[in-house]
């Protein structure tokens, strides 16, 4: 078997020059495409794209896991390598601390992580065997990995375990609900309370969960309970069906897995050394991460085409989602947001060269890309250089809230178990009232009841911690820092004479607090909430602690 080796940046492999001509046909041109050569051309080429792609970020997770040990993320004033990672490296969290805590459970797994780094298994094989590749276990199930379907792979571990295995992320929907403007106090209270209840920070939909689990939990299991109408969705819930899993295997196995589709080189992840300098994990993983970025505007280019084509029909795969998961080894969400990126950076250049420049990251690329027009883009890449990803979400979310609610309608993207908990709390509510219900009668009886039941228990004293916390709402204020405020900070300590008031003390989270102020850390000055002046990596590294060329040249790709 050969191996390729991930293509270092700046350094063009022989399909680079046909990526960046790649351009989609007009609809008027796609009946003269000839579908089974671009077929086989585009797939070989976006294999290939994925397998380095997932080579860069088995690597990056190394880094990253090892970045996360103690106070290193504390170097650069994060308190979590979610935040570290979306802030200074433009990933986004999420999916940072899944490739970390990949790279810790391959650690105690050595045959699974050999086949993982050598690209013989690909990271989505790998998280679907985790849980049973242990002790004698594992080499037999490193081999099957190496062999078997995603799909195979995920039915084994489910029939063994009772649990599914597949890592594919639950669907997302809109839900929409009409609110007439004398209800709107009512459900923004609501939402507020909820977020005491599940904590400051949580999305909008997690307090709904709230909102709808108390409403069930007083009032679900009544009798005569009907089916909900489902009208509070854009379009309707598919029904249970698993005929799109029958013809996953039927097509699996009539096609005798795709054997008839080029067969793709496994790529090998770049070396990773055995670093414990912060800073110099911190310059390799910029490294990397930047010759990742190169290799996924790529792979979305590629995707962008193929799947407007519908290619994957003529290489007789059941849905875009299989073959993603079969072909690409990655998750149909995460392929199709690049996608919708590529798309929209198509028509907005300005924003692509800000992303290739390092001026935004891909995570403020992602926030801004359906925002911006041929006539703003310029506005917005200024806006978004000069905040944090963090602060720039949720500036952007409150602005999407406000105009949610001028025109009169909830409108929330939710993920499907919340679309499937109102649809319960509509089938409780009509069975209670014994009369048909509309859903935004349902939607505002459930408010009002979680409101009677927690806003008592809600209410806060008018202290000036309190204070604080409502004007920073609720968030810790440090920079980047996605977590909730636990603590009030002084801004001139109390000790060296600072004073009990609004412009003194400020929210923090526990860690940020403790650790990254009192420890020395970083440092904040000035007074609160405009006036702040934060002082990042009080502790510079030592030029010992730099990577040199020589360094660059043992861990780089080859």
């Amino acid at each position: 078997m050969s191996l390729e080796y991930a293509t270092p940046a700046g350094y063009p492999d022989a399909d680079s020059a046909l990526v960046a001509a790649l351009e989609a046909p007009m609809a008027e041109e796609r009946r003269d495409v000839r579908r089974s050569e671009a077929g086989v051309l585009l797939d070989g080429v976006l294999a290939t794209r994925a397998r380095r792609k997932a080579a860069y970020d088995v690597a990056i997770g190394e880094y990253l896991a090892a970045m996360s040990v103690g106070a290193r993320t504390l170097t650069f004033g994060y308190v979590s390598i979610g935040d570290y990672a979306r802030e200074r490296l433009g990933l986004n969290a999420r999916t940072a601390q899944k490739q970390a805590k990949l790279a810790r459970d391959l650690r105690e797994r050595p045959a699974l992580r050999e086949a993982v780094w050598s690209g013989e298994v690909s990271p989505c094989k790998a998280r679907i065997v985790m849980s049973l590749a242990r002790g004698d276990a594992e080499a037999s199930w490193v081999e099957r990995a190496k062999t078997d379907t995603a799909r195979c792979l995920a039915a084994a571990v489910k029939s063994l375990t009772g649990k599914t295995a597949d890592e594919e992320e639950e669907p997302w929907e809109l839900l929409s609900i009409p609110v007439p403007p004398e209800a709107r106090p009512m459900v923004e209270e609501a939402m507020k309370v909820a977020g005491k209840q599940v904590g400051h920070t949580a999305p909008r939909w997690d307090r709904l969960d709230a909102i709808f689990q108390e409403f069930l939990g007083t009032y679900g299991g009544v009798e005569g309970a009907e089916e909900s109408d489902g009208n509070f969705l854009h379009w309707p819930l598919p029904p249970p069906d698993d005929s799109v899993e029958r013809l996953e295997e039927d097509l699996e196995n009539e096609t005798k897995r795709w054997v008839y589709l080029d067969e793709v080189q496994p790529v090998v992840a770049p070396h990773v050394a055995d670093e414990t300098n912060p800073w110099r994990i911190d310059a390799e993983l910029r490294r990397l991460v930047a010759e990742r970025n190169r290799c996924d505007e790529e792979l979305g280019r590629v995707a962008s085409v193929f799947s407007s084509l519908g290619l994957w029909r003529d290489a007789q795969f059941a849905s875009f989602r299989q073959y993603c998961k079969e072909r690409l080894g990655m998750g149909v969400r995460t392929v199709q947001q690049r996608i919708a990126l590529e798309r929209r950076l198509v028509m907005l250049p300005e924003l692509r060269q800000a992303m290739r420049s390092g001026r935004i990251s891909y995570e403020k690329a992602k926030l801004i890309a359906w925002k911006a027009t041929g006539t703003t883009v310029k506005d917005w890449i200024e806006r978004a250089a000069g905040k944090t990803c963090i602060s720039l979400r949720r500036e952007i979310e409150g602005e999407e809230e406000a105009q949610m609610w001028t025109r009169g309608w909830l409108e929330i993207p939710v993920p499907r178990h919340t679309i499937e908990l109102f649809a319960d709390v509509c089938k409780a509510a009509r069975a209670l009232a014994r009369k048909p219900l509309t859903s935004r009668e349902c939607f505002l009886w459930s408010v009002y009841q979680f409101l009677e039941t927690w806003k008592c228990e809600a209410k806060e004293r008018n202290t000036l911690r309190n204070r604080v916390m409502k004007r920073d709402l609720g968030y810790c204020q440090a920079p980047g820092c996605s977590r909730r405020a636990a603590h009030v900070h002084h801004v001139e300590f109390r000790s060296h004479g600072g004073a009990d008031s609004m412009e003194n003390e400020i929210a923090l989270c526990a860690a940020h607090h403790l650790v990254a102020i009192h420890e020395g850390y970083m440092r904040v000055t000035g007074k609160a909430p405009d006036g702040l002046v934060w002082e990042i990596g009080l502790k510079p590294p030592r030029p010992e602690d730099l990577p040199d060329d020589s360094d660059r040249e043992r861990t780089g790709c080859q």
